[in-house]
This record gives C-alpha cells, structure tokens and sequence, in this order.
C-alpha cells in the first residue's frame, strides 16, 4: 500500500480508507496478462446491480467482479456519490443473490454485527473472509452522522463489504478504519483497538433510492443467526472487485483540528478537499449553488497533492448547498452540483 508522504504542517489522526491502494453471463474473464491497480469488496443490492465504494472504483478503466462460484465478470460505474463514498455498478444477471436491507428498528450501541469481504488479498486468503464485533458509536469521526463506528476487524479490502446485523440484513458498508500507528504517535503510545466505520445502511438505502434501485427490505425481528449463518447469506451475494488502470489512492486522514475534529455546526459549509485523483489540485470554486460565477480561487495558492487533504473554511450562516469546480495541474476540470457541505466533512475528488 504505497503512502504519500503526509504534511508536516498539520498533525493527522488518520482515517484510513480500505482500499489495497489493500451464469453464463458471468463466463468473462480478467484481463489475461495484467495485475489490478487495488482491489475491494461489493455486494449486490439487485439481479443487475452491485454497491461498494467510490474510492473502490475511482479512476479505474476497467472493473472485474467475482462471486462466490468464481465466476468473473466487466461491471461499469453507474452512479456515484464521492461525499457519501458509494458507487452503484451495473453487472450482468446471474452474479448470485442480492442482500437484504434492514427495515427497522433503529441499529443501536451493542448490537452485533458481522462483515464480509475480501481483505488483503494476494497475502491472505484469496476467498471471502468473515469478521465479527458490536456497533460502538452512531456517528464517525468528528460525529460524521454518515457513519457507525464497529468494533468488527475489517484491513485494506474490505471496503465496500457489507455490515449485517444478526438477523441477516445489511446495516452498513464498511468504509475506513482508524490508523492504530499514527494515533500512538500523536497519544504518546496509546493503541487504539479496532475502531472501524461504515457508512450507514439507511445513507445506502438513499443513495441506491436517488438512482432507481430499490433494494430488498426486511425488518429485523425475531430469532437472531448464527455469524456463520449470516455469513452463508453474505457470501451469495458478496463480490471481489478489481480495478484496473486506475490510480493507487492515499487513504484519507482526518486532521486533529479544523472541520472533522468537532462537532460539526449545521450552519458551517467548511470541509475537508480530499485528493484521489493522480493529478494535484491546483485551484477549487465552490459557489453557493445557483450562482451564476464560480467566483475567486479557495486554494488561495495552495496545491494539494495525490492523497493528501486541504480544510476549506466557508462562511458560516450563508447557505448549506454548494457548486464545486475542482482544476488539475494538467488542465482537467471536475464539477459537482448541489453539494449539502452542512451535511459531510470530506469531500473527495477523483
């Protein structure tokens, strides 16, 4: 997992993101000859369609699924949402059987989960692995209402796995974890254990809503499974992604000051502009949406580079709802409409 060097000027309580950067319909094979780029974890949310992560599949030219026969498959990006980190592939029929949504009641502190995905592959097994732990926290770093924090051990690859409860239905999609090394350094040797985030069930729910999939929903009542049982249901529906030709992403970290370090105002817009992409951001525009000039340059001269990060402070008090424009140091251009920055703290661009 290559590692960009990280800034000296701000001290980092890294949030590291899971990436290894960590049917006869499904017959296709691999690019014969080649290695992917990362790799990650997915589920399928329909007959025709997976979900995993935005930072699984950014950037790749070219993706392969495999399921639990085996069998490989091209899936291609059909919908994603950088600011909740979620990609929604289409992928042909045929690939196994779509998981199931919890449908109330409301997952509380302590109940266990289970998560299931394809964690350091190449050096561990290369099947699916199953991992188990409690939801510690409703909320992520800086209160992040986005995410649960688990206590469920998830490594590189497991991003875009699903987190289930006990009754088998997906409450989550493991997303990040916490850099243990890191925080020792900055607590003078505290360890921190298994202090994992996935993004929420209901936020997937919405996401996969906002582009015409309707996932199956259930209620999570009655007599609770066996993690073996759970992971049997996961495992028909759990995907192996590979990227290929894309670029080797710098997890993101989460500064120990500025906008994910506190509780974040529901008046404040500041974020957090976090670089995916191969390429330096030279300039970003945000601009109350609706505006019709992007105004002057919030880098205000600074760079930032692949896999690093820049807080961006926006007034507080004059709107929620932004247009971003993002520029590349060769010229690329990249806009996003409509981003509620009252509602996220990292905003990633790819």
């Amino acid at each position: 997992m290559p590692r960009a060097p990280a800034p000296r000027h701000r001290l980092f309580l890294a949030a590291v993101l899971l990436a290894v950067a960590a049917g006869p319909a499904l017959a296709q094979q691999r690019p014969a000859g080649t290695r992917p780029t990362s790799t990650g974890s997915g589920f399928l949310v329909g007959d025709t369609w997976a979900l995993t992560n935005h930072h699984v599949v950014a950037g790749c030219t070219r993706i392969v699924v495999r399921n639990d026969r085996r069998q490989t498959a091209t899936a291609t990006v059909q919908a994603d949402d950088p600011a909740r980190d979620l990609a929604l592939l289409a992928v042909p029929p045929g690939a196994g059987t779509p998981l199931v949504f919890r449908d109330g009641p409301p997952v509380e502190r302590g109940e266990q989960v289970v998560t299931y995905g394809f964690p350091l592959y190449g050096l561990l097994t290369s099947g699916p692995t199953l991992t188990t732990g409690d939801v510690s926290a409703l909320s992520g770093i800086g209160d992040n209402p986005l995410h649960l924090q688990i206590s469920a051990p998830v490594q590189p690859g497991n991003s875009g796995g699903p987190v289930m409860d006990r009754n088998g239905h997906v409450i989550g999609v493991v997303v990040s974890k916490l850099n243990a090394l890191r925080v020792s350094k900055l607590t003078g040797g505290d360890v921190p254990q298994n202090v994992n985030f996935a993004i929420k069930g209901t936020e997937a729910a919405a996401f996969l809503a906002a582009h015409g999939v309707a996932p199956k929903l259930a209620a999570s009542t009655g007599a609770e499974l066996r993690p073996a049982q759970v992971g049997e249901l996961a495992n028909a529906g759990t995907l192996f992604v590979e990227c290929f030709g894309g670029p080797r992403h710098e997890p993101a970290a989460a500064p120990t000051s500025g906008p994910t370090a506190t509780r974040k105002a529901q008046d404040d817009p500041s974020f957090r502009l976090v670089n995916r992409a191969d390429q330096p951001i030279k300039e970003l525009f945000a601009t109350l949406s609706g505006s019709r000039t992007w105004g002057r340059n919030r880098l205000v001269g600074s760079v930032v580079a692949p896999g690093a990060a820049h807080v961006v402070r926006l007034p507080r008090g004059g709107g929620c709802v932004y247009d971003l424009r993002v520029v590349y140091a060769d010229g690329r251009g990249r806009e996003r409409k409509n981003v509620n920055l009252c509602a996220v703290t990292d905003v990633p661009a790819s």
